[in-house]
């Protein structure tokens, strides 16, 4: 029958196992260090060789002791029942020159800056309108990257391409994003949010710092690590020492552009308002001097129909003068006794007094018949009425 045991249980067992073997009390232990990190008085070490990881602590200080160098810690293994976590606690630390991966890394930045991988210097474009985020959308890096871009450049676009950021794997991820983000582009932002010397480990890939080199877009490693630098960091064409800070780069960039484009709109608009007042002011004395040549015009016009309207009135006038006038000649030329004599009509005289009626005369009466040519005397010898 299969015993069965608590976690407590068996992680009481295991320590006492670790508190019984004696070896493990006493004993020195060899390796590269990964990563260092003090908290108050403890110091907490990575060791590493070509295989395992070790962590270990020491409550003594240590001075002097960097990522990459060998050290040799002597002290004892200690388990730790309630997280059921091994560590080295480490009474002395004693340091032997540069440990084989650093040597290794200082080997592959050699290499590689001789080959130009670190030469990227490109400069962003004057206006960014398109970021490519390349990070992980755990943490607090996304947020704080868009927070500062939306405060200070809401006009951005920002796409954000999700990888791994840390662990095993995570370099060739980071670089088959890289390759797949186009021109489109104007700026790519590599982050995340800082981290141990193992967790920037992928950071320092051969294969990733070659396809940043070889990126079309301009790319600002921000692996926000202040003191260390990556290789991904010397093949980037900007470094920003946090995702924040990447973000105030591209948001700067764009604002000096936008400043100065409003700078020159308001010098413009000044020079232009000044060209506007002079041009009105121009317009005002051509305005005065054309309304003072037509109101010349307009009266020398004025006076003009006016002759020729007194002297159309005038002629009207006399035309109208001149019908009546031959209207009443001819009234007269018909009333002229001369031309009803002309016309065969003669005047009758008895004693000098026109005579208009058979009665005004008797058989006997001398008369005088006037005719256009003179007159004739005659005596009425007989009368007849009608």
């Amino acid at each position: 029958m299969q015993k069965k045991l608590t976690v407590s249980q068996l992680n009481r067992y295991i320590k006492g196992v670790f508190e019984d073997e004696l070896i493990l009390h006493n004993l020195c232990v060899e390796g590269e260090v990964l990563d260092i990190k003090s908290v108050g008085n403890a110091v907490y070490i990575v060791l590493k060789d070509e295989d395992s990881v070790l962590n270990c602590v020491c409550f003594n200080g240590v001075v002097g002791i960097e990522a990459g160098m060998r050290a040799t810690l002597f002290g004892r293994v200690e388990f730790y029942a309630k997280s059921g976590k091994l560590s080295f606690i480490a009474k002395s630390v004693s340091l032997s020159g540069a440990g084989l991966l650093l040597a290794k890394q200082r080997e592959l930045k050699e290499r590689l800056e001789k080959e130009g991988i670190f030469s990227n210097n490109r400069q962003l474009p004057r206006f960014i309108k398109k970021v490519a985020l390349v990070t992980s959308e755990e943490g607090a890096v996304l947020h704080d990257f868009m927070s500062v871009i939306e405060r200070l450049a809401g006009h951005i676009e920002t796409k954000v391409f999700s990888v791994k950021v840390q662990g095993s794997g995570a370099s060739e991820q980071i670089m088959g994003v890289m390759r797949d983000i186009t021109s489109d582009f104007d700026v790519i932002v590599l982050a995340r949010g800082g981290g141990s010397v193992l967790d920037l480990s992928e950071f320092n890939n051969e294969g990733l710092a070659r396809a940043i080199y070889q990126s079309g877009v301009v790319v600002i490693s921000a692996i926000g690590h202040e003191t260390d630098y990556t290789l991904s960091d010397f093949a980037a064409d900007i470094r920003a020492g946090t995702p924040s800070m990447a973000a105030e780069i591209i948001s700067s960039n764009n604002n000096a552009l936008l400043n100065k484009f409003f700078d020159l709109a308001s010098e413009n608009g000044v020079k232009m308002q000044a060209l506007l007042n002079n041009k009105y002011k121009q317009l005002i004395r051509q305005a005065r001097i054309g309304v003072d040549s037509t109101q010349n015009i307009v009266s020398f016009v004025l006076r003009r129909l006016f002759h020729r309207q007194i002297a159309h009135n005038v002629e009207a006038n006399l035309a109208k003068k001149e019908s009546l006038f031959k209207v009443l000649i001819a009234k007269i030329e018909a009333a002229n006794p001369l031309k009803l004599l002309g016309d065969g009509y003669s005047k009758i005289a008895k004693d000098s007094k026109n005579i208009n009626s058979i009665k005004q005369l008797k058989t006997g009466d001398n008369i005088n018949i006037y005719v256009t040519d003179g007159q004739i005397e005659a005596k009425i010898e007989k009368l007849t009425k009608k």
